[in-house]
């Protein structure tokens, strides 16, 4: 459970990713650095995506926008571990699902967990 929160409306995409991911400049850096020719066709990054990430400066509050880190997973999964992710066991294991989906379903199981109490 993370600390400091009491209630379901207090999480945000924010919280969870800086929880479950680890520092978000760590993966802004990586995503900048990734080369678009080491990308197949439909990971390729949109110009959209890249000016949305450099203007991040942390996790975004809104977890439509972690589908916009999408070619970091792919790499994660396809090329190289990225350490500093604290999912990247389970990306060794196969059952890391990504950005989006893991923060997605962290979300709502620790929203179920604090309606159960």
């Amino acid at each position: 459970m993370i600390k400091g929160i009491e209630k379901p409306e207090d999480l945000n995409a924010r919280i969870v990713c800086n929880e479950l991911f680890g520092e978000f400049k760590y993966f802004r850096d990586k995503f900048l650095n990734i080369k678009l020719g080491s990308l197949p066709v439909d990971e390729h990054i949109h110009p959209q995506a890249i000016a949305t990430i450099e203007n991040l400066e942390d996790w975004p509050r809104s977890y439509r926008k972690l589908h916009s880190l999408t070619p970091i997973c792919y790499e994660c999964k396809n090329k190289e571990i990225f350490g500093k992710c604290k999912m990247c066991l389970k990306a060794v294991a196969g059952d890391c699902g990504g950005f989006f989906h893991e923060a997605t379903w962290e979300d709502s199981k620790l929203k179920a967990e604090l309606r159960s109490r």
